[in-house]
């Protein structure tokens, strides 16, 4: 029995025996409080001038999550969304939490890109994001829990 409990607590103390984190509850609309894009052209945009920008998580099921990021541009300013150049979209995402509660990562489509997030605090999220291909772009941004 002695060496069961040393193994125990063993494993309790390099953290090998920890219970998943708590994931926290993400759904609600996001919108951007920083931020930039580059672009494939090589423009950087503040995303904080951006009308309409945010991230809406609709449903979440454990560390599972779906939601979409809508944009638009009124002066007509065009950017790709994964099927052609265009100043409004409307882009879906999908995404799940490491095991660690805080980080997390997210597809969307029809775009190939990739977010990667971390959980600041309740209301408060960071976002890096990439994509590949022929309009490859860039971006980083704090986001905020609109209330």
């Amino acid at each position: 029995m002695k060496p069961l409990l040393g193994l125990l607590a063993v494993l309790a103390t390099t953290g090998l025996a920890r219970a998943q984190d708590p994931i926290p509850d993400i759904t609600g609309v996001w919108q951007t409080m920083s931020g930039q894009i580059l672009t494939h052209e090589g423009e950087v945009l503040d995303l904080t001038a951006m009308p309409a920008g945010d991230i809406v998580i609709e449903m979440q099921e454990g560390p599972l999550f779906r939601g979409y990021y809508r944009w638009h541009h009124p002066d007509g300013t065009q950017l790709d969304d994964g099927v052609a150049e265009t100043s409004r979209a409307q882009e879906t995402m999908l995404g799940t939490f490491a095991g660690d509660g805080r980080s997390f990562i997210m597809a969307d489509t029809p775009d190939r890109g990739y977010w990667f997030g971390i959980v600041l605090d309740e209301n408060r999220i960071e976002l890096r994001y990439v994509e590949s291909g022929p309009f490859a772009a860039a971006s980083s941004a704090i986001m905020e829990r609109a209330q």
